[in-house]
């Protein structure tokens, strides 16, 4: 599923966006908007559900030190 939406953004990240009139461009930022915000929805869901996964399934002791080590990300100051 993700699969999928990730080679249309790819896709989409290399279109020129040049030859687009005003009224695409507008349209185009409106429907981008939109998934962006649906995408992050997504993501809280996630982050909700492994909240609720046993720690020991996770083998880190709490969600977000699973997200660090998952992501690769560091833990903000």
């Amino acid at each position: 599923m993700v699969a999928g939406m990730a080679e249309q953004s790819a896709a989409l990240a290399t279109e020129p966006l040049d030859g687009l009139s005003t009224n695409e461009l507008l349209q185009l930022t409106a429907e981008w908007e939109q998934f962006t915000r649906a995408s992050a929805m997504v993501g809280h869901r996630l982050v909700a559900q492994l909240g609720r996964v046993p720690v020991v399934e996770l083998g880190e002791p709490t969600v977000a030190k699973t997200l660090v080590t998952l992501l690769r990300v560091g833990v903000a100051p």
